[in-house]
């Protein structure tokens, strides 16, 4: 008689790490702008997840390149994505019962991508030994010595979010259905954000204009192959729906979605985008190609043939459009020359040979501060810090931003609206020198990110007969005028305040913008709650960046960190070209992103966003897994029962 089963013990939930999510709803609250629809964001995703743990595998890929409010919050340091990320996987964690982890298959790789989160933790607390202190500009700054930390969380977010992924049931390949959807929903808001953007500044077909696009992307503010990056890598997942769909419109809408992309990626006039671009389509569609049946082996020859038609289209059109686009591609020789110095010059940066240096590296995200006291290129970064002084014995505090001299930095607001009549700009400057007139230029403009379109200029700058420590200074705006074509209202409309051009350093302090009515259009201008509302662009991005991914992992994290890399991308990427190539993949779109990322990689950084670091690691993992054989019901395989010999089968009689 077949002994009772046992009554099955409910799971204990871990219901402490529910703190996680109430902490991100509580800084939601706090947030300087758009705490309110935030606050209902982060709950609606607690509702799915908690509905659906595997939500989360969506909502994350899908918001980490359109949940992006440091522009209007000033925030960079700990974003709004790093509060969806903790209430996502905070509540999935909760839902999810706790499982037995299943051997990896790849023990290797595990060791490695532990080995490289030793490294790099080290790299990231490097900077803060002796501890430097903390004051206003700790969290300001991507000179700080905290921008290691803050570059650092995105390596901890991706190895919880994998955690979680190991956490889920599996059913099929529903978990990689559901990252593989959140791409595609991320990629669709990203292409549309580059067709308003073109639509607003530009126009769609206007190829000779110097307008670069820049997304959804905070991070462009200084430089680098971002949006270009992100583009390509999730044009893989395109490629990949184009080719799996079953439907017919489900086709046609993924091969939409890859050409607006391929469009997108055009009009960001980056070579190494374009290089990245046709990597990732070439590859995933010939590998396609070799290893389908004959029904795919024909989509994916139309699909490529498609693509090169497209492309050698673009090509000839870009010369043709002539201004930005012909010299872009005509200077392409002279800016490589430009970046072999500049790569040079970075590494003599590292004064410091002692075994720390050479092991470790002078620390994650130094490179900035490295730049500004070391290198000996002729364009030195500008600088900016906040300070106060006063707030004793009845004095009053005044709190201020220092604006230094050097390549030109923009201290940039949103504002609210678009102003229909003059603003009169009202400050108060000091200057390191009392003569000359302490000056600052400002601008009114429409500007998405890094190119102004239509600005209303002045000087900021104290009346002649000014005197005293602080000096006040006004300056009148009249409202940027609008592209013709472009409809009142669409492009934002930014105050944005240059630092100073001469030798000396100069104080803004009291800043107001206020219309004929009296309204005031600025907000945090005494900069009593630090740089809250306030962001900065430049236009000169070599300062900021090493510019090459491999170069900014030797000096940042050493030797080291070099070997750990050059682990996890030899090992993830090799058993993923190996189980595309047996078609053996889980997520075959993965290998090819991340062959993409690496691409863009050569020539840029990236991986000093968080965001991007988190983006390589979880396709550099998910490219090294293995597809699972299920039974038919989506679950795990059926055990097969087999008679041991010398026994009967047990009959229960009734």
């Amino acid at each position: 008689v077949a002994a009772p089963r046992a009554a099955a013990v409910p799971a204990q939930r871990p219901w402490w790490l529910l703190v996680a999510p109430l902490a991100a709803l509580a800084w939601a609250a706090s947030f300087p702008v758009f705490g309110a629809p935030l606050v209902a964001l982060l709950l609606a995703c607690a509702a799915a997840v908690w509905w659906q743990p595997r939500w989360a595998l969506f909502i994350v890929p899908a918001a980490l390149p359109l949940i992006d409010l440091a522009p209007w919050s000033g925030r960079f340091f700990w974003t709004e994505f790093d509060l969806l990320l903790a209430m996502c996987l905070g509540v999935a964690a909760v839902r999810t019962p706790p499982r037995a982890s299943s051997p990896t298959g790849a023990p290797a790789l595990a060791w490695a991508f532990a080995v490289f989160g030793v490294c790099l933790l080290v790299s990231a607390l490097l900077p803060l030994w002796p501890w430097p202190g903390w004051d206003d500009n700790s969290l300001a700054s991507y000179t700080s010595a905290f921008n290691g930390l803050r570059i650092a969380k995105g390596a901890a977010w991706a190895g919880l979010f994998v955690l979680l992924w190991r956490r889920l049931p599996s059913a099929g390949q529903a978990r990689e259905r559901s990252f593989s959807a959140g791409m595609l929903a991320g990629l669709a808001g990203t292409v549309a954000w580059v067709l308003w953007e073109r639509v607003t500044h530009v126009g769609l077909l206007d190829f000779s204009a110097d307008y670069r696009v820049t997304g959804p992307f905070s991070v462009m503010n200084k430089g680098g192959a971002y949006i270009e990056c992100y583009l390509a890598v999730a044009s893989a997942f395109a490629v990949d729906r184009v080719l799996a769909a079953r439907h017919l419109a489900e086709r046609a809408l993924a091969l939409a979605l890859l050409a607006a992309a391929g469009y997108a990626v055009l009009v960001t006039y980056s070579r190494g985008g374009y290089a990245a671009y046709a990597v990732m389509a070439l590859g995933s569609l010939m590998l396609v190609a070799l290893r389908a049946g004959p029904a795919q082996r024909l989509l994916a020859a139309v699909t490529l043939t498609g693509l090169v038609l497209l492309g050698a289209v673009a090509l000839l059109a870009l010369p043709a459009g002539g201004g930005y686009a012909r010299e872009r591609l005509e200077r392409s020789a002279h800016d490589l020359a430009v970046r072999q110095a500049h790569w040079d010059d970075a590494l003599q940066l590292r004064t410091e040979r002692s075994a720390q240096a050479i092991l470790f590296g002078d620390g994650l995200g130094r490179f900035p501060w490295l730049h500004y006291w070391r290198s000996q290129e002729p364009v030195l970064a500008a600088a900016y810090a906040l300070g106060r002084e006063g707030g004793a014995a009845g004095v009053a505090e005044t709190r201020f931003l220092r604006l230094a001299p050097g390549a030109t930095i923009y201290i940039e607001q949103v504002l609210p609206g678009a102003p229909t009549g003059p603003l009169r700009l009202t400050a108060v400057l000091r200057s390191a020198q009392p003569e000359p007139q302490p000056e600052l230029g400002v601008s009114l403009c429409h500007k998405s990110m890094l190119t102004s379109v239509g600005c209303s200029q002045a000087s900021l700058a104290p009346p002649p007969e000014a005197t005293g420590d602080w000096r006040s200074a006004q300056a009148v705006l009249d409202p940027p005028p609008l592209r013709p074509g472009a409809r009142p209202g669409g492009p934002t409309v930014k105050l944005s305040i240059a630092t100073p051009a001469g030798e000396d350093t100069v104080d803004v302090a009291r800043l107001s913008l206020r219309d004929d009515q009296g309204r005031e259009w600025l907000a945090n201008g005494d900069f009593g709650a630090g740089l809250d509302r306030w962001f900065f662009a430049t236009d000169v991005d070599p300062p900021w960046h090493v510019h090459s991914l491999p170069l900014s992992v030797w000096l940042e994290q050493g030797a080291l960190g070099f070997l750990a890399w050059g682990a996890v991308l030899a090992l993830g990427l090799g058993r993923g070209l190996r189980l595309a190539w047996r078609r053996g993949a889980a997520a075959p779109a993965a290998l090819w992103a991340a062959i993409a990322f690496l691409v863009v990689g050569t020539l840029n950084t990236l991986i000093d966003e968080p965001r991007f670091l988190f983006l390589l690691l979880v396709l550099v993992w998910l490219a090294a897994r293995k597809a699972r054989r299920v039974g038919p019901a989506g679950g795990t395989p059926p055990v097969r029962q087999t008679r041991q010999a010398g026994t009967a089968p047990v009959v229960s009689r009734p």
